[in-house]
Protein backbone atom coordinates (compact mmCIF):
# COMPACT_ATOMS: atom_id res chain seq x y z
CA UNK A 1 0.00 0.00 0.00
CA UNK A 2 1.24 3.58 -1.28
CA UNK A 3 -0.52 6.50 0.27
CA UNK A 4 0.28 9.58 -1.04
CA UNK A 5 -0.42 12.32 2.54
CA UNK A 6 -1.41 15.80 1.49
CA UNK A 7 -4.19 16.59 4.09
CA UNK A 8 -4.14 20.26 4.17
CA UNK A 9 -7.04 21.29 6.66
CA UNK A 10 -7.39 17.86 8.02
CA UNK A 11 -7.61 18.36 11.96
CA UNK A 12 -10.75 15.97 12.91
CA UNK A 13 -8.99 12.40 14.67
CA UNK A 14 -12.89 11.46 15.22
CA UNK A 15 -13.92 10.76 11.75
CA UNK A 16 -10.28 9.27 10.85
CA UNK A 17 -10.31 6.43 13.52
CA UNK A 18 -11.66 4.17 11.09
CA UNK A 19 -8.69 4.91 8.50
CA UNK A 20 -6.31 4.83 11.27
CA UNK A 21 -7.71 1.67 12.86
CA UNK A 22 -7.50 0.20 9.18
CA UNK A 23 -4.23 1.41 8.68
CA UNK A 24 -2.70 0.63 11.55
CA UNK A 25 -3.88 -3.09 11.63
CA UNK A 26 -3.10 -3.90 7.47
CA UNK A 27 -0.58 -6.44 7.68
CA UNK A 28 1.01 -5.51 4.01
CA UNK A 29 3.53 -3.31 3.10
CA UNK A 30 2.78 0.22 3.63
CA UNK A 31 4.75 2.98 2.51
CA UNK A 32 4.04 6.42 2.86
CA UNK A 33 5.05 9.53 1.01
CA UNK A 34 4.34 12.89 2.38
CA UNK A 35 3.73 15.31 -0.80
CA UNK A 36 2.29 17.79 1.09
CA UNK A 37 1.08 18.80 4.65
CA UNK A 38 0.68 15.92 7.07
CA UNK A 39 -0.32 17.82 10.19
CA UNK A 40 -2.18 16.59 13.10
CA UNK A 41 -4.50 13.29 12.11
CA UNK A 42 -3.30 13.05 8.82
CA UNK A 43 -0.05 12.55 10.23
CA UNK A 44 -0.88 10.05 13.18
CA UNK A 45 -3.26 8.21 10.65
CA UNK A 46 -1.31 8.32 7.72
CA UNK A 47 2.78 8.85 8.30
CA UNK A 48 3.58 8.43 11.80
CA UNK A 49 5.05 6.06 13.26
CA UNK A 50 2.00 4.99 15.26
CA UNK A 51 0.08 4.33 11.83
CA UNK A 52 2.99 1.02 11.17
CA UNK A 53 4.54 2.43 8.08
CA UNK A 54 7.54 -0.23 6.91
CA UNK A 55 8.67 3.50 4.99
CA UNK A 56 7.92 7.01 5.06
CA UNK A 57 9.53 9.47 2.63
CA UNK A 58 8.93 13.21 1.94
CA UNK A 59 9.28 15.59 -1.02
CA UNK A 60 11.72 18.54 0.08
CA UNK A 61 8.90 21.10 0.31
CA UNK A 62 6.45 19.22 3.09
CA UNK A 63 5.74 20.12 6.32
CA UNK A 64 4.85 17.21 8.83
CA UNK A 65 4.13 17.61 12.27
CA UNK A 66 1.88 15.74 14.75
CA UNK A 67 0.21 18.99 15.64
CA UNK A 68 -1.07 21.84 13.65
CA UNK A 69 1.54 24.57 13.40
CA UNK A 70 0.05 26.88 15.98
CA UNK A 71 0.08 24.43 18.82
CA UNK A 72 3.62 23.15 17.84
CA UNK A 73 4.74 27.41 17.99
CA UNK A 74 3.13 27.70 21.06
CA UNK A 75 4.58 24.30 22.76
CA UNK A 76 8.30 23.59 21.04
CA UNK A 77 8.86 27.66 21.02
CA UNK A 78 6.30 29.71 23.38
CA UNK A 79 8.33 32.89 23.08
CA UNK A 80 7.81 33.24 19.62
CA UNK A 81 4.09 33.41 20.25
CA UNK A 82 4.31 36.43 22.59
CA UNK A 83 2.95 38.94 20.65
CA UNK A 84 -0.51 40.10 19.99
CA UNK A 85 -3.39 37.78 19.03
CA UNK A 86 -3.54 39.16 15.64
CA UNK A 87 0.27 38.80 14.71
CA UNK A 88 0.43 34.66 16.17
CA UNK A 89 -0.59 33.09 12.90
CA UNK A 90 2.17 34.57 11.13
CA UNK A 91 4.00 34.01 13.82
CA UNK A 92 3.14 30.31 13.37
CA UNK A 93 3.14 30.42 10.27
CA UNK A 94 6.94 31.71 10.27
CA UNK A 95 7.89 28.76 12.88
CA UNK A 96 6.04 26.28 10.65
CA UNK A 97 8.41 27.02 7.79
CA UNK A 98 11.70 26.74 9.86
CA UNK A 99 10.86 23.70 12.00
CA UNK A 100 8.33 21.53 10.46
CA UNK A 101 9.73 21.14 7.30
CA UNK A 102 10.80 17.36 5.84
CA UNK A 103 14.39 17.69 6.55
CA UNK A 104 13.83 18.65 10.63
CA UNK A 105 11.59 15.15 10.46
CA UNK A 106 13.85 13.50 8.75
CA UNK A 107 16.75 14.64 11.28
CA UNK A 108 14.76 13.86 14.35
CA UNK A 109 13.71 10.28 12.66
CA UNK A 110 10.26 10.60 11.25
CA UNK A 111 11.44 10.43 8.12
CA UNK A 112 13.09 7.87 6.13
CA UNK A 113 13.92 9.49 3.24
CA UNK A 114 13.64 12.95 1.67
CA UNK A 115 13.59 12.71 -2.30
CA UNK A 116 12.40 15.01 -4.97
CA UNK A 117 9.47 14.24 -7.24
CA UNK A 118 12.20 12.80 -10.09
CA UNK A 119 13.52 10.29 -7.64
CA UNK A 120 10.24 9.01 -6.04
CA UNK A 121 9.75 6.21 -8.53
CA UNK A 122 12.90 4.64 -8.05
CA UNK A 123 12.99 5.52 -3.90
CA UNK A 124 9.46 3.52 -4.44
CA UNK A 125 10.36 0.66 -6.18
CA UNK A 126 13.99 -0.14 -4.30
CA UNK A 127 11.23 -0.12 -1.26
CA UNK A 128 8.76 -2.66 -2.11
CA UNK A 129 11.70 -4.60 -3.17
CA UNK A 130 13.33 -4.49 -0.03
CA UNK A 131 9.85 -5.10 1.78
CA UNK A 132 8.85 -7.60 -0.48
CA UNK A 133 9.79 -10.43 1.99
CA UNK A 134 7.89 -8.77 4.80
CA UNK A 135 5.88 -11.31 6.99
CA UNK A 136 3.63 -10.00 9.85
CA UNK A 137 2.71 -12.97 12.26
CA UNK A 138 -1.19 -13.06 12.93
CA UNK A 139 -3.33 -14.61 15.15
CA UNK A 140 -5.98 -16.93 14.03
CA UNK A 141 -9.44 -14.43 14.89
CA UNK A 142 -8.12 -11.32 15.00
CA UNK A 143 -10.98 -8.80 16.37
CA UNK A 144 -10.60 -4.88 16.37
CA UNK A 145 -11.65 -2.82 18.51
CA UNK A 146 -13.91 0.06 15.65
Amino acid sequence: MVTFVDCDGFEDVASARKLTFAYAEATTVKISVVVGKAVGAAYIALAGTGANADMVYALPDAVISPVNAEAAAFIMAPETMKVPVSEQAAAAAKYAEQNLSAFNAAQNGYVDGITELSGLRPALISALEMLAGKRVPTVAKKHGTV
